[in-house]
């Protein structure tokens, strides 16, 4: 019942989302050196991750699928068609996160806590917060973009927008402004 009625709310959250947020182009983003991307996991099916979920251990989490790798193929051939180049890659510590980056083929990164999921409270949400506050605060506003690998709590808890799987919404790190990103 619990999970059902979390279903229900993302649902209608995401639905909100898609209806008052405005789509921004890549072409349409001024001063990219400014600005933080945070892009939700690439499609791995399914809500959270099993119950005997170990953090070390990518057999016992929700894994991107074969279209999951794909969609993260084409989000990279996007930003390298407007030659998008990122000069820090951070990932969540879920293998989901990290191997939608090497997806990408993004060979340099680095995982950071401040991205996990508390989405099952495998991790404290305030510390999550707390830790991603930290690093926004000490990133360099004029040697971005920034790209952010994390999870659907993360980014709408952060950005009140909700993401798609392979979504993408970019932050200003001046204006603190966001906008989802949108690549096709």
């Amino acid at each position: 019942m619990k999970f059902f009625l979390l279903s229900i709310i993302i649902f209608i959250f995401t639905s909100l989302n898609a209806l008052n947020a405005k789509g921004l182009k890549i072409d349409e983003i001024i001063n990219l050196n400014s600005k933080v991307f945070f892009m939700r996991h690439a499609l791995a099916p399914g809500f959270g991750d099993p119950e005997n979920f170990k953090l070390d251990d990518c057999s016992t989490q929700r894994n991107l699928s074969n279209d999951g790798i794909d969609q993260a193929r084409k989000i990279s051939n996007e930003f390298t068609k407007y030659d998008v180049k990122f000069t820090k890659v951070y990932s969540s510590y879920w293998c989901r996160c990290y191997e939608t980056v090497k997806s990408m083929g993004l060979k340099n990164y680095q995982l950071h806590s401040g991205l996990n999921s508390f989405y099952q409270n495998h991790v404290s949400k305030k510390e999550v917060m707390k830790d991603l506050n930290n690093l926004i605060s000490s990133l360099d506003k004029k040697r971005g973009p920034y790209l952010f690998v994390t999870h659907y709590v993360v980014i709408g808890s952060y950005t009140k927008i909700f993401p798609d799987s392979g979504g993408i919404v970019v932050h200003d790190l001046n204006s603190k402004s966001n906008h989802e990103l949108q690549l096709f």
